[in-house]
């Protein structure tokens, strides 16, 4: 391992797939560190050399049963946000069924919250950030697809003709803490009326000639017109605090994003292939269960309820006041072996 490797946080593709080459004394292709991504043998990020615009939000642990069982019980976390109708579009779609007015009220709850793998879902922050430098690529949404018909043009496989994600393009911090949704601009959309990607759009048919002088005049004439009224409407999105009004996800990555491995990826990656064992020694099945149980006790003093809806999510909240930041997933997976660790202590 070389001592430049020891300095660097992150490899480029190339200088990964470089450096595994050395590791496993054969080469190792850009398209291989790809597969290994996509197939979950190795971390992929990316770098925002520009910066990006997304929406954050906190994985909140839910199934698609849990979802059920809120429906049903009409108890529905406060972590996720939730559709409420009238029942009328139900009745109307579904006219065979006879509904109550109040069954078909019942029918019409559903989450807004992005619905990520059916065991987690996220509730975005109506708030635009910038994100900067690395963040991780959790290959669930849009990102999932870049990498994948990125893979294929390098294999010469088929075209990737898959439908995206319906959260677009996603990306989470290192620690597992945020999941941020990707967001582009209106005014980057050359479909969108009066933005400055259609102006490029009409310019560049005035340049190419495909329409006359009098025909660019009046499509520059339009969208002056058209420019007037888009940009009144961000202003008054802005005005109203509703600045992701001026935005939609985005269903890739950015093109001057950079694929790139983070070292320590990198050096897990190598222990799992050699078969090492990591230095950190685990905990005994005793020590772990004296810490869970100290984690059911204070939980209790707090009045949270371990195994309740939103338990995780709370504790993730508190972790933040402290300024030790830990995901609502991972905290998850301590509360659910609270009761083996109590009943345990029993014995």
């Amino acid at each position: 391992m070389g001592k430049l490797f020891n300095l660097k946080e992150w490899l480029t593709i190339p200088e990964a797939a470089k450096h595994l080459s050395n590791i496993c004394a054969e080469e190792v292709s850009d398209a291989d560190v790809l597969r290994l991504g996509l197939d979950g043998h190795l971390k992929l990020s990316v770098n925002f050399v520009n910066h990006a615009r997304a929406r954050r939000g906190r994985p909140i642990p839910f199934t698609i049963a849990d979802c059920f069982k809120a429906i049903s019980s009409g108890e529905y976390p406060k972590d996720l946000k939730w559709h409420f109708g009238d029942g009328t579009l139900v009745k109307a779609l579904n006219p065979q069924l006879n509904l109550s007015d109040e069954d078909a009220k019942k029918a019409d709850v559903y989450p807004l919250s992005l619905n990520l793998d059916g065991k987690r879902f996220l509730t975005l922050e109506d708030s635009i950030i910038i994100l900067k430098g690395i963040w991780d690529l959790p290959m669930i949404g849009g990102e999932r697809l870049d990498i994948e018909h990125e893979y294929q043009y390098l294999t010469g496989g088929p075209r990737v003709t898959l439908c995206q994600f319906d959260g677009g393009a996603l990306v989470e911090s290192e620690d597992g803490t945020y999941i941020c949704q990707l967001q582009e601009s209106f005014d980057d959309n050359e479909y969108e009326a009066g933005s400055l990607a259609r102006l490029e759009i009409i310019k560049g048919k005035i340049a190419n000639k495909d329409v006359t002088k009098e025909e660019g005049n009046k499509l520059l004439d339009e969208h002056k017109e058209r420019r007037k009224v888009f940009l009144d409407r961000q202003k008054e999105n802005n005005e109203a605090g509703n600045q992701i009004n001026n935005y939609y996800p985005a269903a890739g990555l950015p093109s001057d994003g950079v694929l790139v491995v983070r070292t320590k990826e990198i050096r897990a990656f190598e222990r799992r292939l050699l078969g090492e064992k990591d230095a950190e020694k685990p905990l005994t099945t005793r020590e772990r269960n004296n810490l869970l149980t100290v984690i059911a006790a204070l939980c209790n003093y707090s009045d949270i309820k371990p195994q309740g809806h939103g338990a995780a999510a709370q504790i993730s909240r508190l972790t933040d006041d402290i300024g030790a930041s830990l995901g609502a997933a991972a905290i998850k997976k301590y509360l659910d072996d609270i009761p083996q660790a109590l009943e345990s202590k029993k014995k």
